[in-house]
């Protein structure tokens, strides 16, 4: 197990804690496949959006009294389906008042990383890189089971994934001996078809929205590399998205504390708004 996962939890904690402490009501959602039957769908966009949105709804059927406004913020994955969930929300949910979201140090711009993967990639100096590879093609394996992709892997590849459908992150490296992409791969995973169903489930919208985003990134990030959340963030200020980007000179998980302060007064604002 990674010796940073008690203060993962930890930061979880202290997180919510002060989003309550500024007199917000906190739903913490989860995602299909965990703790449930089936495969996770590892950033699969909609998938998280839906439940993130299902989210609100289901807290506000166990408590009426939580307004219908709501707003979105999440790190890592979970600022990925905050931008996916901002570009469904208003479109999905017409019966809540979304606000605008904030998602911290988002994976984004991995669509255009799939087609150069194959055999010939060696291991990348980015924390868990491999790993979170694998979850994606794990989820995609599942989700598009016609586009068998067991034939682009090693069999090391497919035992790989085989152990993710039932092993989670903090366990996966140390159980599964990953090692790096080429070693997952038999042949480069360049067909149109396997790159189209990747893009639709990873790609994030760099338009469409209708509500504010604020986007944070650490600058010594190891796990989201600041430069593609930079190209992200430009094609979203060129695309006339409301959107303020704040940058932190913090890590992965620093910035979850670091980006705090301006993300409570992002949703102050937010939610002030008539």
């Amino acid at each position: 197990m990674r010796s940073d996962v008690p203060r993962v939890g930890a930061t979880a904690r202290d997180y919510v804690g002060r989003f309550l402490h500024e007199g917000f009501a906190v739903m913490a959602t989860d995602y299909a496949g965990l703790g449930t039957p089936g495969v996770h769908p590892y950033l699969d966009g909609p998938s998280e959006a839906h439940s993130l949105i299902d989210g609100v709804r289901a807290a506000r059927a166990v408590d009426p009294r939580l307004s219908t406004k709501w707003a979105a913020t999440g790190y890592s994955q979970g600022g990925h389906a905050t931008l996916f969930a901002a570009h469904l929300a208003n479109a999905t949910a017409p019966d809540l008042d979304y606000r605008g979201g904030v998602a911290i140090a988002p994976p984004t711009r991995l669509e255009r990383l799939l087609p150069l993967a194959g055999p010939y990639v060696p291991k990348v100096p980015f924390s868990g890189t491999t790993t979170f590879f694998a979850l994606i093609l794990t989820a995609l394996r599942a989700a598009h089971p016609e586009l068998n992709l067991d034939s682009y892997l090693t069999p090391h590849g497919v035992e790989v994934l085989d152990g993710l459908e039932e092993t989670c992150y903090a366990d996966a490296e140390q159980k599964l001996n990953i090692g790096g992409i080429g070693d997952l791969l038999s042949r480069p995973l360049n067909d149109p078809a396997l790159v189209s169903a990747f893009r639709q489930m990873v790609e994030v919208p760099t338009s469409g929205y209708d509500r504010p985003l604020m986007l944070a990134q650490g600058l010594n990030d190891d796990v989201v590399p600041p430069p593609l959340t930079a190209d992200f963030g430009a094609e979203l200020i060129a695309n006339g998205v409301d959107v303020t980007i704040r940058v932190y000179p913090d890590n992965h998980l620093d910035t979850v504390f670091s980006s705090q302060p301006d993300a409570i007064a992002f949703m102050h604002k937010i939610f002030d708004k008539p």
